[in-house]
């Protein structure tokens, strides 16, 4: 199953969307947003916060995910503690495959040295946010 949101992501990416809106938008099916408005909230976190090469977008793309499905959307039912465990559990997932989260790093931009392409870092932040979907039932 999580192939087809991978699959997914990569073509999104490949037709003009940024790291950042490829992985968000390709779990619009899962989540309370319509594709349009994930895509136009995602568009400023690509290529590391708009052209800044720093947080890679397709894990800004994914805690976008993550934190929607989590999140009850009311201040009065406080989920940010658990919504930042899962993060964190994105995040050292991602950095473990991906040796970095910082865009120009990964990217190779300043040590010549790709660490992990741009398409694979969308795929593995869409296939680590599904597995913390399944696990936590958010799916």
């Amino acid at each position: 199953m999580e192939d087809r949101f991978v699959e997914t992501a990569l073509r999104l990416q490949q037709n003009g969307h940024n790291c950042a809106q490829a992985a968000v938008c390709a779990f619009a099916p899962l989540l309370p947003c319509e594709e349009r408005t994930l895509f136009m909230l995602a568009e400023g976190f690509g290529s590391g916060f708009g052209g800044c090469e720093g947080t890679c977008g397709a894990l800004s793309g994914a805690v976008m995910a993550i934190s929607s499905l989590r999140s009850k959307g009311d201040p009065m039912q406080v989920t940010k503690r658990e919504t930042y465990v899962l993060t964190k559990r994105l995040y050292d997932r991602f950095v473990e495959k991906a040796h970095s989260s910082v865009c120009k790093d990964l990217r190779g931009l300043e040590s010549g040295i790709e660490l992990h392409s741009c398409p694979d870092c969308v795929a593995d932040a869409v296939r680590i946010a599904y597995g913390i979907m399944k696990e936590e039932n958010l799916i």
